[in-house]
């Protein structure tokens, strides 16, 4: 017991644990991609695609997540990831990781902020936007953009994004409910 609370006492841990998120989203960016990098290809209906195409969603889970411990800060957790994926999958495709995440973030950051709308509809828009022209430069880069790969893919970037999104609206009501009950019981 004395060693694990020695452990758990240790910075770094304690770093880790109060940014599980950030540390989370730079791990699925390395592991995303080493699954790129190593598993072998599927072939349905034809066309080939890679079991990593349905995790890709997660990451777009915990890059919000992370944007709300972090902010902006998030792009530089993207980079370690995208930088630290050169050491467990192949380059080219660590390259087109840290491509694909730059423009999508890019996309997403331009959306979020010149548009006037409320914000839950703000991160619904972006994400929708900037999800198939990450895909497309991800997949293009290493080579592998065909239908299917673009197809599940995005489907699964898409159901990232939306539970995220039914997360966050779920919050808030929770938030405006408690904000009633606060205020009744004056």
């Amino acid at each position: 017991m004395l060693i694990l609370s020695n452990f758990l006492a240790n910075p770094m841990i304690k770093t880790v644990y109060k940014y599980k998120a950030t540390a989370t989203y730079i791990f699925l960016i390395i592991f995303v991609n080493s699954l790129f990098s190593h598993l072998p290809l599927v072939n349905i209906l034809g066309q080939r695609f890679s079991p990593a195409d349905v995790l890709v969603g997660s990451t777009y889970i915990f890059r919000d997540f992370s944007q709300r411990e972090i902010k902006s800060y998030v792009l530089i957790a993207m980079l370690v990831g995208g930088l630290l994926s050169y050491f467990f999958a192949e380059n080219t495709v660590a390259f087109a990781s840290i491509s694909a995440f730059f423009a999508g973030e890019l996309i997403d950051w331009a959306i979020f902020t010149w548009t006037q709308k409320p914000l839950s509809q703000r991160l619904l828009l972006s994400s929708v936007c900037s999800c198939p022209i990450d895909t497309i430069i991800f997949l293009g880069l290493i080579g592998r953009l065909t239908w299917m790969e673009f197809a599940v893919m995005t489907l699964f970037k898409f159901l990232g994004i939306f539970w995220v999104w039914g997360y966050w609206q779920m919050q808030q009501r929770k938030q405006l409910a408690n904000m009633d009950i606060r205020t009744k019981s004056w």
